[in-house]
This record gives C-alpha cells, sequence and structure tokens, in this order.
C-alpha cells in the first residue's frame, strides 16, 4: 500500500515537473528547420553592380590601346619586309657600286674617296646636284644620285617619279574592305578601261594589271665604311649598311634636323649608346625645339660624329630611344632647351665630334655589314 502511494506521488510529481507532449513535440518539431536566410539588399546591388561596371570600363579603355599596339607590330612586321626587299633590291640593281653614285665634286670611283660616307635617298636621286645628308648640321654625308636611276635627267618630275617607283615598296597592295566583316578583302585591278575592280576571273587576269601599291612604306640606305678598317682608305672592304624604313615619307619634302648631343657619364666608349642629353643649337630654332619636345620612345635617332685627321674619321649610326626624359626649356648650360634619353644601339665613341640627326616617320632601321663593289 505504501508503494502504490509513493508511486503514485513520483508519477503527479514528475507531470508537475515535464511540460506538456504536445508543448514537447512542437519543441522537437521547429528545431528540426534551418534558419530562414535574409534576402539582398539594395545596397548589396548597387555595389555589385558598380564592380562590374569599373570591370567594362577597364574593358573598354584596353581596347584603343590593343588597337594601337597592333598598328605598331603591323608597322615593324612590313617595315622588316620591306628591309628585305630593299637589300635585295640594292644588290640587284647595283646600287651598293660606289661607280652608280653621282654627286657634285666627287667621283665615288677613285679609290682616294673611299672613306666617304653616302646615304642612297630618293630625295637625292630626285635632285639634280648632291645635298648633304641630313641637310642641317656640320657632320654630313653625301646623298648620291644613282646613274641607274635617272641621275643627270633633266626633268625633275621624271626624276621624282622614278625615285618613287625604286624606293616605294611594291607589295603594299590595295584591297578594298568590305561592309560585312564576315567578307575577306578583295585586291584591287585596273582594266583597260582604267576602272578599278575588285572581282576578276583568273582566266580575266591578262587583261587587268594590279593596282598601283599604297606607297605608304619607303626607304632609303646609309652607307657607311666599317670603323674597324679605319684609315685603310682604297683597302676598304667591309661596310655597314643600314636600310632604314619609313611610313608614309613624303618625297617631295624633308624636315631632317639636327640638334646638339652631349654624352653622359665618364668620357670614352659607351657600350650599347647610352645616355645623351640633346639640346636645341639656337633660341630662334622653333622646328628643333618641337621635334624635341615630341620625341617619343621608340623613334629613331642618327648619331653622327668626326674625328680631325688625319685622316678624318666619320661615323654614323643610328639608334632607337629607349627611354627620356622631360624637355627642360632653359638651363645654365642649354639656354634654348634640352633633354635626356638613352639610346639603344652600337657603341658610341664619345671623343668624335657629335651631332644627332632628327627624322619623322621611322618604323625601323636594319643594319647589316657587307662588301660594296668598287
Amino acid at each position: 500500500m505504501k508503494h502504490a502511494e509513493s508511486g503514485k506521488r513520483k508519477a503527479e510529481s514528475g507531470a508537475r515537473h515535464s511540460p506538456p507532449l504536445r508543448h514537447s513535440s512542437f519543441i522537437i518539431h521547429h528545431s528540426s528547420f534551418p534558419r530562414a536566410r535574409r534576402g539582398v539588399s539594395l545596397l548589396e546591388i548597387l555595389v555589385s553592380l558598380f564592380v562590374i561596371l569599373v570591370g567594362m570600363l577597364s574593358l573598354a579603355a584596353l581596347l584603343p590601346v590593343a588597337r594601337y599596339e597592333m598598328m605598331v607590330a603591323a608597322k615593324a612586321d612590313r617595315g622588316a619586309a620591306c628591309a628585305r626587299a630593299a637589300m635585295r633590291d640594292m644588290v640587284v640593281r647595283g646600287m651598293l657600286d660606289r661607280r652608280q653614285w653621282l654627286a657634285t665634286g666627287i667621283d665615288f670611283s677613285d679609290p682616294a674617296v673611299a672613306d666617304v660616307p653616302v646615304a642612297i635617298d630618293p630625295i637625292g636621286v630626285g635632285q639634280t646636284g648632291s645635298v648633304g645628308f641630313p641637310e642641317s648640321g656640320t657632320v654630313k654625308m653625301f646623298r648620291a644620285t644613282l646613274a641607274g636611276c635617272g641621275g643627270g635627267l633633266p626633268d625633275p618630275n621624271v626624276r621624282l617619279a622614278l625615285a618613287r617607283r625604286v624606293f616605294r615598296w611594291r607589295d603594299d597592295l590595295q584591297f578594298e574592305l568590305p561592309g560585312e566583316r564576315t567578307e575577306r578583302p578583295r585586291q584591287q585591278f585596273i582594266g583597260s578601261d582604267g576602272n578599278v575592280w575588285t572581282s576578276v576571273l583568273p582566266a580575266d587576269l591578262q587583261t587587268y594589271q594590279t593596282a598601283d601599291p599604297e606607297g605608304a612604306y619607303s626607304w632609303l640606305a646609309t652607307v657607311m665604311p666599317d670603323l674597324s678598317e679605319s684609315g685603310l682608305g682604297p683597302l676598304h672592304r667591309k661596310y655597314v649598311v643600314s636600310t632604314v624604313v619609313f611610313y608614309n615619307r613624303d618625297l617631295t619634302l624633308q624636315r631632317e634636323l639636327s640638334c646638339g648631343v652631349s654624352p653622359s657619364g665618364v668620357p670614352g666608349v659607351q657600350p650599347g649608346g647610352g645616355d645623351f642629353t640633346l639640346s636645341v643649337p639656337l633660341a630662334t630654332d622653333e622646328a628643333t625645339r618641337t621635334k624635341l619636345m615630341e620625341l617619343k620612345q621608340g623613334d629613331w635617332i642618327l648619331l653622327r660624329g668626326m674625328k680631325p685627321g688625319p685622316p678624318v674619321v666619320y661615323a654614323f649610326k643610328w639608334y632607337r630611344v629607349a627611354a627620356l626624359g622631360e624637355f627642360v626649356p632653359t638651363s645654365p648650360l642649354y639656354l634654348a632647351g634640352s633633354r635626356l634619353v638613352t639610346l639603344a644601339g652600337p657603341d658610341w665613341d664619345t671623343s668624335f665630334t657629335t651631332e644627332a640627326g632628327l627624322f619623322d616617320r621611322v618604323v625601323g632601321v636594319y643594319t647589316q655589314t657587307v662588301e660594296v663593289d668598287r
């Protein structure tokens, strides 16, 4: 009896302290679900849109840069092809034969002038007399006329036409770009009636001729005796021939400017070019000042020097601008303005009296050592 009452009291006590079954089941059922996720706020959407917009603007800004770099690469590639073709032309046409060079007051076939450097240039071919190369400055080379390319002809228009024919790259063909990007460019032909055609069957090519090339690429060559054989005179056999390729150069005009050069650092031989200060020679020389201010990385400069003799030694070498500083309008040493540049190229002896030639539209210079016919 006592045991029965005790068990009853424990059951009642447990019933008072334990939650109802319905409430206990609700707690178990509610805890089995994950906590509900909060939605995306408007601020988060705006930040995401801002990040996407910055990325799209960055990609859009890269498109003009990529297009410019592609154009530079295309010019360099075509310039190299033009230089190779020009070297073959010089060999086949006998342009490296000194007996073919004509200039006022000098006989290049004379062995006594074997040390004289020469520029084979369409501007020289298009004129009756010789002009210096570059036109300005004191240290120059002869700009020779070629006997086989109109040298001595009285008509300047004929000489200029021959110069354009010889010194312009013939493989720069003209194409018509269709409106649809999926279509291929079509080469242009000229019919017997003078009209331009783009759709020509192979069987009709005999009655059509290829349209004249665009003529965007032209060249000149500088022929310089190898300085390693300096002083040998008639015994010279090796010459350094540099083929200079231009893009859209006007063969009727020239803008070849000269500026002063002062080497930086310890005087002596500067390996690989080195650092130089280019300066405007005269305060009134606005053209040189403008050109020096417009000079940019990748442009080409002709360093030319002279060392008194006997014998007198000349040096003409091409350099690419690797880096450059800001233009300084005036300073105690360079009153008319100057600019520090780093040039990449062959070694330069700073004991030469040095000047620099500035040229427009040079896309590449390709140099090799050959034996010139005499």
